[in-house]
């Protein structure tokens, strides 16, 4: 593991309560991030001051929107702003893996090294997490992996272009890519890492009805999943869900992936009726 070298990737905005006991972790990490970029989004707090505190950070700094992000596709252009300097990096930084991390996460301190270990034993292992608990006994779901404490292959990142793309669905993109390549993902039950905050209570429901348009969901599966997780909370949240679904406006995914994951539900959802 000596020769593995790994960079992190940080959103943050006014999280001067948070961002230093996450680097603090990075810090004592039994495998550490050789670099950690963090972008800046108009925090109006000591954010900026407590990132560069620590010499491994690279900071990128946004100017002021007056709003935050989380929730919404500007989150993706966040993310981007370091991930173009990870490029660059890159290109003159031997680079294996990138993590990708919320600024209010607390990790055990065998987090990177554990799932890396895994990665390593098993070449077609691209994306892995760690499970996530948060206050008051949350726990996350345990059948996926999740977008923060995400750690992904970086060779595999890059033939994805290097950037998130900056639209619905964002975060879910490297999730389908690897499923479409035939390349493999993986959660890590045992391995448990903390959100300091609730987490899940921004969900705009009609961007993710708009998400599951873009990447071509079949429709059983789309009213199933509205009516599952969504309607016996909230009629609302359901009823724009599903005008999200049939939104003409929404930016579609290139037809290759949209296919795949089209079929693979129809596939499941045959499988489960055994049809």
């Amino acid at each position: 593991m000596d020769n593995i070298n790994v960079v992190a990737v940080i959103p943050a905005r006014n999280e001067e309560e948070n961002i230093g006991k996450l680097l603090s972790d990075l810090e004592e990490q039994s495998l550490k991030p050789v670099k950690v970029f963090i972008t800046d989004d108009g925090s109006t707090d000591k954010t900026a001051e407590i990132c560069e505190s620590f010499p491994f950070v690279v900071l990128s700094r946004r100017v002021d929107r007056g709003y935050d992000a989380v929730g919404t596709t500007e989150i993706a252009k966040v993310f981007n702003e370091s991930l173009r300097k990870i490029n660059e990096f890159s290109k003159s930084n031997k680079t294996d893996y990138v993590l990708f991390l919320g600024a209010d996460l607390n990790l055990p301190r065998n987090y990177i090294e554990f799932l890396i270990s895994r990665m390593e034993e098993d070449h077609q292992l691209v994306l892995t997490s760690g499970a996530l608990k948060g206050p008051g006994g949350f726990e996350a779901a345990k059948n996926y992996v999740h977008g923060a404490g995400r750690i992904c292959k970086f060779s595999f990142w890059m033939d994805l272009g290097g950037l998130f793309p900056e639209k619905v669905g964002w975060e879910s993109y490297p999730v389908f890519k690897a499923q479409s390549k035939g390349l493999k993902l993986k959660l890590f039950k045992e391995l448990i890492f903390e959100s300091i905050r609730p987490t899940g209570g921004r969900t705009d429901y009609f961007a993710y009805g708009q998400a599951m348009r873009a990447y071509g969901y079949f429709w059983v599966l789309a009213w199933g999943r509205t009516i599952k997780h969504i309607w016996f909370r909230s009629p609302k949240a359901a009823v724009n869900m599903i005008k999200g679904y049939y939104s003409k406006s929404t930016d579609l995914y290139d037809d290759e992936l949209r296919k795949f994951i089209n079929k693979s539900q129809k596939q499941r959802i045959r499988k489960i009726l055994k049809v």
